[in-house]
């Protein structure tokens, strides 16, 4: 298979160059896609058995079918290609040596147009600097009389109303250029505001001083009564101080009265002990003295009694009844020798409760008193 090459048709390739770069490509690889083609067909219906013989023999083929046309495709590329390489590196030395003669021309003349250009636009921006700080001083100008009434914040009324009496008579004249009517305004508007500022302030100050007169005259109250305040508590210390000493004495006189009336109790508890004691013992001493008297008298009454029965043996029993009476008398007769006996041993009521009255020191009522609640069965 035999493939058309540059060297073989240069004519055609000289033309074919001229052509747009699809188109070229395009043309040199068409004789190519129909061959492409013409295999696809030739192999579409060809089977193999890829281990056999035959079929490895088929197989081979409808390779070198392709491979062949691979081959000869890049031959074509590389041939087409050279040409066009070669021309592309004389075209970028052609054109280095042509911008070399050229560039010291365009440079003489380039210069003095950068020149002037960077002269005017260096004039440019420094009348542009110029607008802008022209621009700026105004501008500052109308943000102080803006900013007047801020910085009149804190002030006193004074201060405010002098501010807006320098501007009410401030003159915006052609030195602000066009901003005039801009500052005009801004100028009226800044003076309503200082005009408002200096009533309040005005107004904040009356309050203040109003309010200081009255808290002054609260404190010189305050104080006064405070002053008052302190006298009266010295006063009421004093008068608490003397009240407490007052109390002290009369306590303290409490107390001693109170620790003698212990000692009197004390000691007159000790006398009521020793007398109860004296008084038990002169009981127990009058109890045994009593029951020797009535041992006594019990002894004879048995005496007279056995006279009596030796008497009544005497008698005959025709005279019971008189025997009988004369038992009654004698029993009486004991009676009576008993109960004089002991009045003529034991002590007057009145002796008893006089010595009670002598021995304890309390009243006759008293003593009569203690002589009822005295139990003699216990």
């Amino acid at each position: 298979m035999q493939i058309a090459t540059v060297e073989n048709n240069v004519l055609a390739a000289i033309d074919i160059i001229t052509l747009s770069p699809e188109k070229y490509v395009a043309e040199v690889y068409s004789d190519f896609n129909v061959k492409l083609e013409a295999a696809i067909v030739k192999v579409v219906d060809v089977a193999y058995d890829i281990t056999t013989t035959a079929g490895m023999k088929t197989a081979v083929e409808c390779r070198a079918l392709f491979r062949d046309l691979r081959i000869a495709t890049n031959k074509e590329r590389q041939a087409r290609k050279a040409p066009i390489t070669a021309i592309g590196k004389l075209l970028e030395s052609g054109y280095a040596e042509l911008e070399a003669k050229i560039t010291p021309h365009e440079e003489k003349y380039d210069g003095d147009i950068k020149a002037e250009e960077s002269r005017k636009e260096a004039a440019k921006q420094a009348a542009i600097a110029l607008e802008i700080e022209r621009v700026k001083a105004i501008e500052a100008c109308i943000d102080a009389i803006r900013n007047a009434p801020m910085a009149m914040l804190g002030a006193k009324s004074m201060v405010i109303f002098q501010e807006a009496q320098r501007l009410e008579h401030l003159e915006i004249d052609s030195a602000f250029q066009e901003y005039q009517a801009d500052a005009e305004a801004v100028r009226k508007a800044a003076l309503a505001s200082l005009r408002s500022a200096f009533g309040v302030t005005k107004k904040a100050e009356d309050d203040a001083a109003n309010l200081a007169a009255e808290r002054l005259a609260f404190e010189e109250d305050q104080n006064r009564i405070k002053k008052e305040r302190a006298e009266f508590q010295k006063k009421q210390d004093a008068e608490i101080a003397f009240a407490k000493a007052e109390a002290k004495k009369v306590k303290d006189a409490q107390e001693a009265d109170s620790k003698r009336q212990d000692a009197e109790r004390v000691a007159a508890m000790a006398e009521v002990a020793a007398a109860k004691k004296k008084l038990e013992d002169d009981q127990a001493a009058f109890n045994a003295k009593i029951k020797a008297q009535q041992d006594k008298e019990d002894a004879e009454a048995a005496r007279i009694r056995a006279a009596v029965e030796i008497v009544d043996e005497i008698i005959s029993i025709e005279s019971a009844p008189a025997i009988k009476t004369s038992k009654q008398v004698a029993d009486q007769i004991v009676a009576a020798v008993i109960a004089q006996d002991q009045h003529d041993n034991r002590p007057s009521d009145t002796e008893l409760i006089n010595c009670i009255v002598d021995v304890y020191g309390i009243e006759f009522s008293t003593a009569k008193c203690w002589l009822s609640e005295i139990d003699f069965s216990k």
